[in-house]
């Protein structure tokens, strides 16, 4: 039986992904001569080597962008590891990158994003957006570039962000943020482990190291609801129509005492009793797809 041929771009070609941008990036620290940036890509390299992988699908990657709009902050707490790289299913919008390594080698001032690298280097975090040189080379390899670095200290403030930082630097901050917080919530996330040699799934084990060859999947489950028509409007009275309560954010406390605070999804849910009219008479339509 002839084996199935593995996609190139997606949660089980993840680990060959990364190690065929190592190669590249390796070429290019030896090659670029523009001052510092042999040793900027010598310095990727070696994050993405340690990274642990994860792989976003596309409704994930939009319930996050809906979610960036107000989410208030990002700190130290927020990240789940000190590097990670999250590869998307469907690319995030272009990038402006005139001025850019990758735009002086291709000539390209736009760019898709395929996939982020994060790295926690003391009181800043390191964000790296990349994509695939397929998208400008016109060729099929599937090796990732960077299309830029950026830093910010922690924490970052993104309703208040630092007034020199441009407005697409802090949307995909903010991206960036609600999808690490998003997607380690066990409330918001489905997540299993890939084995890539054999193309089964294993359950997910927290607190240990990344083992080679597997990558996380993270989906988002179902849309909750809650429709116990006893549950009153907060003055007493039962409910008595359904209506939909979009996610946000919240300051969950935690910690000894309870003293501390930190970022918390709560998703989208529909209240109200199971058949009951819409509030304000309206139909209401909730597409969830995978």
């Amino acid at each position: 039986m002839a084996r199935r041929r593995m996609s190139a771009w997606g949660a089980g070609a993840l680990p060959s992904v990364r190690r065929a941008t190592l190669s590249l990036l390796y070429i290019y620290s030896e090659h670029y001569t523009k001052p510092g940036a042999g040793r900027a890509f010598h310095d990727l390299a070696f994050s993405i080597r340690a990274a642990e992988l994860f792989w976003v699908t596309d409704p994930m990657a939009r319930a996050a962008m809906d979610a960036s709009h107000d989410i208030p902050h990002l700190t130290h707490a927020d990240i789940p590891r000190p590097i990670g790289l999250i590869g998307f299913e469907h690319p995030l919008p272009a990038w402006e990158s005139e001025g850019s390594a990758v735009s002086q080698i291709f000539g390209l001032n736009a760019l898709l994003i395929d996939a982020l690298v994060w790295r926690v280097r003391g009181d800043h975090v390191e964000l790296t957006p990349m994509t695939r040189i397929g998208r400008v080379s016109g060729e099929s390899m599937r090796d990732l570039l960077p299309i830029v670095t950026l830093r910010a200290a922690m924490p970052l403030d993104l309703d208040n962000p630092p007034a020199d930082m441009p407005e697409q630097e802090r949307a995909l901050w903010s991206f960036f943020a609600a999808t690490v917080v998003m997607m380690m919530q066990p409330t918001v996330a489905q997540r299993t482990t890939l084995d890539v040699k054999t193309g089964r799934t294993r359950p997910s084990v927290d607190g240990g190291p990344p083992v080679l060859h597997e990558v996380t999947v993270v989906d988002l489950r179902p849309l909750k609801r809650i429709t116990d028509d006893e549950e009153a409007d907060g003055s007493g009275r039962k409910l008595r129509t359904r209506h939909l309560v979009r996610g946000h954010w919240t300051q969950q406390a935690y910690g000894k005492g309870r003293e501390l605070r930190r970022l918390q999804w709560v998703n989208s849910y529909i209240r109200g009793p199971e058949g009951a009219p819409w509030s304000g008479g309206r139909e209401a339509v909730y597409v969830w797809r995978r």
